[in-house]
């Protein structure tokens, strides 16, 4: 399958109609409806994880807004 149409697939399964989902709503869709293998889940970071467990994210500082609409927030695939 062709990177950029396997992206729009991730993306569209992971924020389509019905909002911001988990990973098991979204790959239950990709195996259903696109014929995704289930590939993310040997990763750490897409694995099911309990209430209360922090995954900590290297890529950069936390930033607590102060005001409604002072912070952006991209979810990239």
């Amino acid at each position: 399958m062709e990177l950029s149409l396997l992206q729009r697939i991730l993306i569209v399964a992971h924020c389509g109609a019905q909002g911001h989902r988990g990973i098991e709503p979204m790959m239950s869709t990709l195996t259903e409806f696109a014929g995704v293998p289930p590939i993310f889940e040997s990763l750490p970071f897409m694995q099911a994880h309990e209430r209360g467990n922090i995954f900590p994210r290297p890529w950069g500082s936390t930033y607590d807004a102060k005001e409604r609409n002072e912070l952006l927030h991209f979810d990239y695939l």
